[in-house]
């Protein structure tokens, strides 16, 4: 979801600065302050979850993410846009900053190579696909549902998260890549 929301505002960007009556100097705003809100806090989330534990930093993540999802689609204004851009930035800065290091936690050494190269192909299908799920959603829906796509999406991610981890971190990363493959692990 974080990549895939970094490249999909881009295509969304001239729908947003008409919809909102944003200037070029404005609306420059929207796709930056997520990236520099993922960015600034990207290691620090990931040290402050090697110490306190990554579940509760991934859950977080999610929620804090799909919450300004949700912002975001009801925006009223630039302003409103570009600081809940920021939120959604931290929760993305959870997520990526848990997510390869719950996957290297849980899989042994013969097979992380494997479930980090789906993890990462995962990351680049979601930059892929974004700019063409962007227009294909602004033009049929509305710059908004460019948001909206996303809650259902972190609501199930959360749900499955409370319900699969286990004590072991990444029980819910490591049931879902051992049922693509079929790993003997019990998870």
């Amino acid at each position: 979801m974080s990549p895939l929301d970094s490249s999909i505002v881009s295509v969304s960007l001239p729908s947003i600065t008409s919809g909102l009556k944003m200037g070029y100097a404005m609306a420059i705003w929207v796709p930056t302050t997520y990236l520099a809100a993922l960015t600034v806090l990207l290691l620090s989330i990931g040290r402050l979850s090697d110490m306190r534990g990554r579940k509760p930093f991934f859950i977080s993540g999610f929620a804090i993410f799909t919450t300004a999802s949700f912002l975001c689609s009801i925006s009223s204004s630039g302003p409103k846009l570009i600081a809940f851009r920021a939120i959604q930035g931290a929760g993305a800065a959870f997520m990526a900053a848990t997510a390869t290091a719950i996957v290297t936690d849980v899989f042994p050494g013969k097979e992380r190579g494997k479930a980090l190269g789906i993890n990462t192909m995962a990351v680049y299908v979601g930059l892929a696909v974004g700019p063409s799920l962007g227009g294909f959603l602004t033009s049929a829906v509305g710059w908004r549902s460019i948001f909206y796509i996303n809650i259902p999406i972190g609501l199930f991610v959360i749900a499955m998260s409370l319900w699969k981890f286990s004590s072991s971190e990444g029980a819910l990363v490591a049931v879902t890549f051992c049922s693509l493959k079929g790993c003997s692990r019990n998870y």
